[in-house]
């Protein structure tokens, strides 16, 4: 059986989109094959829970980077405005 990224994304709980991003940054384990990168993505159910927690993993990664980049932002906007 061949699974969508729309039917892999249902399964781990994201969008599309967000899932096309991780199997961008996330080489291992999942081939690109033929014309417009189509993937070849996991069926089964061990190999969908293996995804997943790299999934989990990659996803808590960005958004710790995200919020230390807000936090960075908020410092530095201070910073500007107390040099004025």
């Amino acid at each position: 059986m061949t699974t969508t990224t729309a039917q892999l994304a249902t399964e781990l709980d994201t969008t599309p989109r967000e899932l096309r991003k991780f199997l961008r940054s996330d080489a291992s384990g999942i081939d690109s094959v033929g014309k417009g990168s189509r993937y070849a993505l996991p069926g089964g159910k061990r190999e969908i829970a293996s995804l997943k927690k790299r999934f989990v993993a990659w996803d808590d990664a960005r958004n710790a980077v995200k919020s230390d980049n807000e936090v960075n932002e908020v410092e530095t906007t201070e910073s500007d405005e107390s040099a004025e």
